[in-house]
């Protein structure tokens, strides 16, 4: 199903439809990249299974999207379309369609000024993106195994830091580095990585 400036709200309230949930445009919110860029993340890490925007930054004499300056109700830039390759690149990096939405796994450590979502398989896999605050240290509740945790830049793409969880017993606490207005984790299972 396609929503119309879909929220992840709108994927959170439906998600139990069993169906494939989706924006399929964005325009009228903000101008800034920095928008629509949190909302594709909110978007598919709420379970969400498309994200379609808008892009105002194309027009007649800018066929390449380089337009900086327009009046349209709606943001766009070659930028924002690389942080757009990012999340793509975040997602592929799962076996996503095995995961499903639980906030569960984290039990504590989110800031008020933040939010975060998770998409998990549990001992195996799990999703996590925060807006919101500059730092944060989220204390997850993880099956024992050996997990790979890597933060990675929402704008780049690239990972932040990484660390090994050895083999946590319930609750483990980890630390993100600063960032400025969003951060994604993405946790492995070593064995997963392996096969």
């Amino acid at each position: 199903y396609n929503f119309h400036a879909a929220s992840s709200q709108a994927v959170t309230a439906n998600y139990d439809l069993g169906k494939a949930l989706g924006c399929n445009e964005t325009g009228g919110s903000a101008r800034d990249d920095n928008t629509y860029r949190v909302q594709a993340w909110e978007l598919m890490l709420s379970g969400g299974a498309l994200f379609s925007q808008l892009d105002f930054s194309f027009g007649t004499a800018h066929p390449r999207g380089t337009l900086k300056s327009h009046k349209s109700p709606g943001g766009g830039s070659p930028e924002l379309r690389g942080q757009l390759s990012s999340l793509k690149s975040f997602m592929e990096s799962f076996d996503f369609v095995r995961m499903k939405p639980d906030n569960a796994v984290l039990k504590e450590g989110v800031p008020l000024n933040a939010r975060a979502l998770v998409l998990a398989e549990h001992g195996k896999q799990y999703a996590i993106y925060i807006s919101g605050g500059k730092q944060i240290t989220p204390v997850l509740t993880l099956p024992p195994g050996r997990y790979l945790a890597e933060w990675i830049d929402t704008l780049t793409g690239q990972v932040a830091k990484e660390e090994v969880i050895p083999n946590p017993r319930a609750n483990v606490t980890i630390r993100s580095p600063e960032y400025t207005r969003d951060i994604a984790l993405r946790i492995r299972s070593v064995n997963l990585l392996n096969d």
